[in-house]
């Protein structure tokens, strides 16, 4: 029996995911600045699990577009447009917020003051390509979201009958093993995410002992023998669907799920948050009396200050930015 029904709805379970994943992301990004900023040996790892929170978006991505794809289909067209002002109206803002910040705040406000220039500009909007050049340094993972809503794009409108065909799994599967020779884990990622969703949802009613749900389970075995991460993340989002069927009453914390609608929102704003946060850390543990003062009193300024000025300005866009320029930017036919 498939897990999640043939009936959209927003699954809470993910939501808690997303915001989880995003807090994680946003202490693993504090404690690195942390340990930067005082030259500690040895560093501070107690958020070291804070960087799987990227193949997790990218398996929620591959599940949740596909999940959305097959029960509401939308042209290629439509579906890339609902995408774009997803991503990029909170995005710009946050990069027109930054270069505002590096250009008015004095350079001594800042550990490292960028250069402000339509090169490092232009490299910005378009996710630097998966690299690091741009201002927002979360931006590289957006390059491989919008690379992946392409590639959906060209199937979208026909999702629902392609899912359905043994060629799909065979390909999904395919595409993972693809994935694993070329040494492009998180590209897998979100291959492992659809694979969710076929397992999950099960469009075609085949038998989990089928050649092409083999198929599927042998590459995602291979997977998780060669990069064991995405299937340990994509392991933990069917185990989230499972929960939430047997406990629904579990998912429907208000205060998680505002946090889950808001990820997008608080995953950008840290690039201008956390700078800050470190600066004011410093700032307050070097002020502090003299059996007081060290890395610890810092560390520990810095993740308070770091996490919580960051969920509220992420809170804050979602409101002002995020669900406005949607709102706004889409039509009835994406609303719908």
């Amino acid at each position: 029996m498939a897990l999640v029904d043939g009936t959209f709805h927003k699954l809470n379970s993910l939501q808690y995911l997303r915001a989880i994943s995003a807090l994680g992301v946003v202490l693993y990004h504090v404690e690195r600045g942390a340990n930067g900023y005082w030259s500690v040996n040895p560093p501070a790892r107690l958020f070291e699990w804070g960087q799987f929170g990227v193949p997790i978006f990218f398996c929620l991505s591959g599940f949740v577009i596909s999940y959305s794809g097959y029960l509401r289909p939308k042209k290629s067209i439509d579906f890339l447009y609902s995408r774009l002002i997803r991503i990029y109206p909170a995005y710009i803002v946050t990069m027109l917020l930054f270069i505002a910040a590096y250009s008015i705040l004095p350079a001594q406000a800042f550990r490292n003051a960028p250069v402000i220039s339509w090169p490092m500009i232009l490299k910005t909007l378009v996710f630097d390509f998966g690299g690091f050049g741009g201002y927002i340094y979360v931006g590289w993972t957006l390059f491989y979201e919008m690379m992946f809503y392409f590639v959906f794009a060209l199937i979208s409108f026909r999702f629902a009958r392609l899912a359905k065909t043994d060629l799909f799994y065979y390909l999904t599967a395919a595409g993972i093993g693809f994935c694993l020779l070329m040494s492009a884990p998180r590209v897998a990622d979100f291959l492992i995410g659809v694979s969710i969703f076929l397992i999950a949802v099960n469009p075609s009613e085949k038998s989990y002992r089928s050649l092409p749900f083999l198929s599927l389970g042998a590459a995602i075995v291979a997977s998780f023998v060669f990069s064991p991460v995405g299937v340990i993340c994509g392991a933990f989002v069917l185990f989230l669907l499972l929960a939430e069927r047997q406990w629904p009453f579990l998912f429907a914390h208000r205060k998680l799920l505002s946090l889950g609608d808001a990820s997008y929102s608080i995953y950008l704003i840290q690039v201008l948050t956390l700078s800050a946060s470190l600066k004011l850390a410093k700032l307050f543990a070097d002020r502090l009396p003299a059996g007081y003062h060290g890395f610890p009193s810092f560390y520990i300024a810095a993740l308070l200050i770091g996490i919580l000025s960051t969920v509220l300005a992420g809170l804050i866009m979602r409101r002002i930015v995020e669900k406005p320029c949607y709102r706004l930017l889409a039509t009835p036919r994406i609303k719908s």
